[in-house]
């Protein structure tokens, strides 16, 4: 700050570079050694016939530091021996010698052995058993979604791990589910453009969307396929299905109407066990029970519940029209007059005419 330099070190008088020169030890081979600079170090190796582990490190002095020697003799490490391990292909027992032997029958590894300095063996890698995984696979889990696409999941039960290089536990395993669209209409790869069309519905021209309301209409109707534009309010030819085909057909999209079940009818007064048919469009034509008069019917709906018509009301337990009665004919043929019985009569003498009549409910012809 007072406009003068702050001066921090400086540069004193030294030699320009120090140089060792070629190191040198008995029975040491520094061959390898060529950096004689201060601060280098060489890792030499012993003359044949003498063993040790030699270096040297070049000083500030100029002169080496030497660590370590060679002395006469070569290290014997003897026969190597590890467990589950054959080291018969193993001859050479000097320093440095090394050698890949094999596992013994049963185990499987990649072992290795090497013999040091200090006379004895280094032992890399070991022979295991060989035990492959048992296991079963648990059921799979609940479905993430109900539609759309979800997963689900399964574990293993391990019974007995692996051991050595046996083939390793599972992870556990997910896999798709429930891949179908949302909503009332289920989305199949593919039906076959021809076949099994309901009549008057090949080929017609209607929307997705028409199409959709026409099958829902359709007893018989269990799905639809069409090929053109996706969208449900563009006119495309649409086949209305009796038979369900997933047969693949490139370009078409098909669609399936999901199954209709209304379950048994109840009406009170009627008996339905002779109805069975619960599927959508299935009808039934009850009797009234003991002691109720009426003409009950039921169809099973797209919604899954029954549309009921008609009924059961308290009434006699039979009812008689009596002899029916119409000028000009002849009802001689009739003689049945219980309640809806049918009467097919025929004209008088001169007459012409396809005269019947019915007996109601109310004891009326």
């Amino acid at each position: 700050s007072d406009g003068s330099w702050v001066y921090v070190g400086g540069c004193t008088a030294g030699a320009a570079r120090v140089d060792c020169g070629p190191p040198n030890q008995p029975n040491v081979d520094f061959r390898s050694c060529t950096d004689y600079s201060f601060r280098s170090v060489c890792v030499a190796v012993c003359a044949t016939g003498y063993t040790g582990r030699p270096s040297a490190l070049c000083g500030s002095d100029g002169s080496w530091v030497y660590d370590g020697g060679c002395t006469a003799g070569a290290v014997n490490c003897g026969p190597p021996s590890q467990s589950n391990v054959d080291f018969s292909s193993c001859t050479d027992h000097t320093f440095g010698g090394n050698c890949n032997p094999t596992c013994a029958a049963g185990f499987k590894g990649q072992p290795l052995a090497i013999c040091w300095d200090d006379g004895s063996w280094i032992y890399l890698g070991s022979c295991e058993p060989d035990q492959d995984c048992v296991f079963t696979w648990a059921s799979w889990g609940a479905c993430s979604q109900s539609c759309a696409g979800g997963t689900r999941s399964r574990t293993a039960s391990i019974s007995t791990p692996a051991a050595g290089v046996g083939t390793a536990c599972p992870s556990p395993e997910t896999e798709a589910c429930n891949t179908q669209p949302c909503g009332t209409w289920e989305h199949c790869t593919g039906w076959i453009s021809s076949g099994n069309e309901i009549a008057g519905y090949s080929g017609v021209l209607l929307t997705p969307k028409a199409a959709e309301a026409e099958c829902q209409r359709l007893s018989s109707c269990i799905g639809y396929t069409y090929k053109g534009n996706r969208d449900a309010n563009y006119p495309v030819s649409v086949w209305l299905k009796q038979k369900w085909d997933c047969t693949q057909a490139s370009g078409w999209h098909s669609f399936k109407k999901p199954p209709v079940d209304c379950g048994p009818p109840f009406q009170p007064n009627v008996d339905f066990s002779s109805c069975t048919d619960y599927s959508y469009g299935g009808s039934c034509s009850p009797i009234c029970a003991t002691g109720y008069i009426g003409r009950p019917f039921a169809v099973c709906g797209s919604d899954g519940s029954w549309v009921y018509v008609g009924g059961c009301t308290a009434g006699a337990a039979r009812v008689d029209c009596g002899p029916p009665n119409q000028p000009n004919v002849d009802f001689r043929s009739c003689t049945d007059y219980s309640f809806r019985s049918v009467c097919v009569a025929v004209c008088a003498t001169g007459y012409t005419g396809r005269p019947s009549a019915l007996c109601g409910s109310d004891g009326s012809w």
